[in-house]
């Protein structure tokens, strides 16, 4: 195991790998041993035995050094064998080694469940006039003989960091996070080229599961124009506040190329697929509005609402069976699909329902597989769900397996082969 990137302390305070020296209790009736019954991170974790009933204060022996105004994240996770509880503290010092403030979170203790690691964790901005900070952990003993287990102590910048990597040939933005660990929730939200922002599917206010990295897919970014994202996380707290932290990614922009645009299907993105733009028609947004003719006047009265959505027909077209294959598939359950066209096209992103759907043959030889497909939409709203399938997965990918029974021993059903994400396993790539 290594230190968490970020982590002010040294390995041995985060995670207890060699000794017990980097904590001491100040006061308060315990003790303090290295112990393997219970760890986190390696081998080994911090060990207080109450000897009596009360707070206990255990210290990190040297501050570590923070810069007034910066923003600093503390956190750490403890196993206790009983319904005890426990708060997390940061005492900042100036240059002489006065004690300048004692942040105390959350201001109720936190009540652990047993037998298993709870962690708490805040975020912070250094006071004026501080240069160095220590980490205090307190647990609240019941009675002699309760046992706290602490592991993953960490106080230094937040370590969160997310990275997006735009995949041209699947029309997707790939989206990495990494420092998780301190936090509950986390949601991530586009902010598209017009400055609107988006809630990306698969990440809305989803836990972390105790993991510190998740990675996923952004299917409806938009094609050739530059977003950014944002990753929001938050930690709740007993006294009813919640922590909450944020960073933005640099600008990405996934390439494209002219009259080249995607039809996909946001619950099996496994489908989605290129398409050539043959022209795209006039649009039409049919207004709501009844007209009441009235006795003794000229005028009707007129009662209106919104315009709405788009209606129209796009024309694509195919040359050769596997994009036949692809749009026929796209088209034949009458879901909800999602149409991208290029910037040069002037077409923004569209969710619709096909309607009438017209296969034309425009040359006259009978083998000529080229096909030009007239598609009456509809446009409706973004459709709820998370996205299942993973872009670029394909049945041909189970050849990497080697063997039916790889097959058979690494994914359940069938569609978990298109739906589960490749890269670990017998089967990986």
């Amino acid at each position: 195991m290594t230190l968490i990137p970020g982590n002010l302390l040294s390995y041995n305070a985060q995670s207890i790998e060699t000794d017990t020296s980097a904590w001491t209790i100040t006061s308060g009736p315990g003790t303090l041993s290295q112990s393997s019954a219970e760890a986190l991170d390696g081998t080994y974790s911090l060990l207080c035995t109450s000897t009596g009933a009360g707070s206990i204060s255990i210290v990190l022996n040297a501050g570590v050094p923070i810069t007034a105004g910066e923003t600093y994240q503390a956190y750490f996770s403890c196993w206790n064998n009983t319904y005890n509880s426990v708060l997390i503290e940061i005492d900042y010092y100036d240059s002489s080694g006065h004690n300048l403030y004692v942040l105390e979170n959350p201001a109720a203790p936190y009540v652990l469940a047993p037998g298993v690691f709870s962690q708490l964790s805040m975020v912070l901005t250094a006071p004026a006039g501080a240069v160095g900070a220590s980490l205090v952990m307190h647990p609240q003993a019941a009675s002699s003989g309760n046992l706290f287990y602490f592991d993953q102590m960490y106080l230094g910048s937040p370590a969160l960091a997310v990275t997006v990597t735009p995949n041209g040939s699947l029309a997707y933005n790939e989206i990495s996070v990494s420092g998780l660990t301190g936090w509950t929730t986390f949601s991530i939200q586009r902010t598209n080229p017009d400055g609107s922002q988006s809630i990306i599917r698969s990440a809305n206010g989803i836990s972390t599961g105790g993991v510190d990295a998740w990675t996923g897919f952004d299917v409806e970014a938009p094609l050739g124009a530059a977003c950014t994202y944002a990753v929001i996380v938050e930690q709740p707290q007993p006294d009813g506040t919640t922590t909450t932290y944020q960073i933005v990614s640099p600008a990405v922009t996934i390439p494209v190329s002219s009259s080249v645009g995607w039809l996909k299907n946001l619950s099996q993105s496994a489908l989605n697929t290129q398409v050539t733009i043959q022209t795209l028609s006039d649009v039409k947004r049919p207004s709501r509005q009844q007209v009441y003719p009235v006795v003794g006047r000229s005028n009707p009265v007129v009662v209106s609402d919104v315009l709405t959505g788009r209606t129209g027909t796009l024309s694509l077209m195919t040359i050769g069976t596997t994009d036949y294959q692809s749009i026929l598939g796209l088209l034949q359950p009458g879901t909800t699909l999602f149409f991208q066209a290029t910037p040069d096209d002037y077409f923004a992103d569209m969710y619709f329902i096909a309607g009438d759907v017209t296969e034309q043959r425009p040359a006259q030889t009978s083998s000529d597989l080229t096909r030009i497909w007239q598609i009456d939409f509809t446009e409706v709203d973004s459709p709820s769900g998370a996205l299942t399938s993973i872009p670029g997965n394909s049945y041909l990918l189970v050849t990497n397996f080697g063997t039916y029974q790889n097959l058979l021993d690494d994914r359940a059903t069938y569609l978990s082969v298109l739906d589960e994400a490749y890269g670990t396993g017998p089967g990986g790539i």
